[in-house]
């Protein structure tokens, strides 16, 4: 990156840990192995304040499970999106009417964490509400790119990918609905996963929909992700597969179209280094499937998000009404998508309706896949680069789509939108000027294979980076 670019080569090269396995490596010889690493992150969040990824750190975190060295994650520092619970500390989905509030339970995959020797050391900032994808936010602070402070961490989870990306932690959770852990890990340049619904605990989060959010990990590599996914769903880590010959991969016409010229070299560069390493490209037409699928997941979006914001601060904090919320909402873009939904466009029947669409939408990829016997999609995570970090997200709310949010979730929404697993993987080819995300996108359920083949394909791409 060049001229219009701020980027912290010293913040990212050198001998300074990111993975999980570095940061453990600060332990090893400690005479005070269970927080060398968390120190070490807190002196780097507090260096690296202007990046607003952080929006509270808890100076007294420690190592609390019962295993002791031998757990997966001991000592490893872990930060957290502001919608997910943790005990002592706010939730407050990045708004203002929950500023300072604290819970008083962990969520469950927030406890999974920690009993695996994890220390949750952070929440991080997000896009208000969750309502967007650029983590643009006037109150809590909008987290900047650390690969080039011009651009964008994405969103909503971008203070959560902005922390993993600029080295404070080796793993962050976020929360995704139509790409929000995907497309900030691919605009950072990092590994994001979205879960099937059912592999991970999904309560004791300020969800958007409850039937399509899940929390999704995002670390450094794929080795990274099969550990935490481990810890997350409570199984042995998934077993890389041995190579990608007979691996069929589809590739559909419409996520060619519309492309940034950098994203389409670097997607077409990749698809080549993975045929050269024996996997099949098929190309399928999915388009009317993924439209469909999509136009149901925005309809159960805007059903659900005012009743489940409701449920979820009487749960919380009793004290608080919706009202006072909405009230309150700093963002813009935020409002606009409020007002929209408070205007009751989508009926009770259209959103039941538009639940049997997606299990009907996700059967019918599946059948098309297995007909093909094709193991999963390809695609750009995003197919535009990262846009300015200042410029808000607008939504759907005028009559009018403008491209900055659309853009972004055009190809990452299906698979919230019908419950697909996904994971965005970097593609830093040498042509690339800010990271652009390569997704992989599976079968309802078959999350063990999605991630085995990632783990291979990631180890493809590197070697053609060289």
């Amino acid at each position: 990156m060049t001229g219009r670019t701020q980027r912290f080569d010293g913040l990212l090269g050198g001998a300074e840990p990111r993975t999980v396995a570095q940061f453990r490596g600060l332990c090893r010889g400690s005479t005070d192995p269970g927080v060398t690493g968390v120190r070490y992150a807190l002196d780097r969040a507090r260096r690296l304040s202007h990046l607003e990824a952080i929006a509270a750190l808890d100076d007294d975190a420690r190592v609390e499970s019962a295993q002791g060295p031998t757990s997966p994650l001991y000592g490893v520092p872990v930060a957290v999106k502001d919608n997910i619970d943790v005990r002592g500390m706010p939730t407050t989905g990045g708004t203002p009417a929950l500023a300072g509030r604290t819970v008083g339970a962990d969520a469950p995959a927030v406890a999974r964490l920690r009993a695996a020797g994890a220390v949750i050391l952070a929440k991080t900032t997000q896009h208000e509400l969750a309502l967007g994808a650029s983590s643009t936010n006037p109150f809590a602070g909008t987290a900047r790119n650390p690969l080039d402070l011009t651009m964008t961490s994405g969103g909503s989870s971008g203070g959560s990918a902005a922390a993993v990306a600029a080295g404070i932690v080796p793993v962050a959770l976020g929360t995704d609905t139509f790409g929000s852990v995907r497309i900030p890990a691919a605009f950072c340049g990092l590994v994001g996963f979205r879960p099937s619904t059912t592999r991970y605990p999904r309560t004791g989060i300020m969800a958007c929909a409850p039937t399509l959010d899940v929390v999704g990990p995002m670390v450094r590599t794929v080795d990274d992700l099969l550990l935490v996914d481990g810890v997350l769903a409570d199984r042995p880590p998934v077993t890389r597969s041995a190579r990608l010959a007979g691996v069929r991969l589809v590739v559909t016409p419409d996520h060619r179209r519309g492309l940034d010229e950098v994203v389409r070299e670097e997607f077409e560069y990749a698809l080549a280094a993975l045929e050269l390493a024996g996997a099949q490209i098929v190309e399928i037409d999915l388009r009317t499937l993924e439209r469909a699928g999509e136009d149901a997941g925005q309809v159960i979006l805007q059903y659900e998000f005012l009743p489940a914001l409701a449920a979820q601060l009487a749960e919380r904090y009793p004290d608080v009404g919706i009202d006072e919320v909405l009230d309150r909402v700093a963002s813009q873009d935020v409002r606009t998508a409020i007002g929209y939904m408070q205007a009751g466009h989508v009926t009770e029947q259209q959103y039941r309706e538009a639940l049997r669409e997606r299990a009907a939408i996700a059967a019918s990829l599946a059948w098309q896949l297995e007909g093909a016997g094709a193991d999963a999609v390809i695609h750009p995570t995003s197919p535009v680069l990262p846009g300015p970090h200042g410029e808000p997200d607008r939504v759907f709310g005028t009559g009018v789509h403008v491209p900055a949010y659309l853009n972004f979730v055009r190809f990452s929404g299906l698979a919230g939108a019908v419950d697909l697993p996904a994971v965005t993987l970097p593609l830093a080819g040498p042509h690339a000027p800010t990271p652009v995300g390569l997704e992989l996108r599976g079968r309802t359920g078959d999350d063990d294979r999605l991630l085995s083949i990632a783990a291979t394909v990631e180890d493809v791409l590197r070697y053609y980076r060289l």
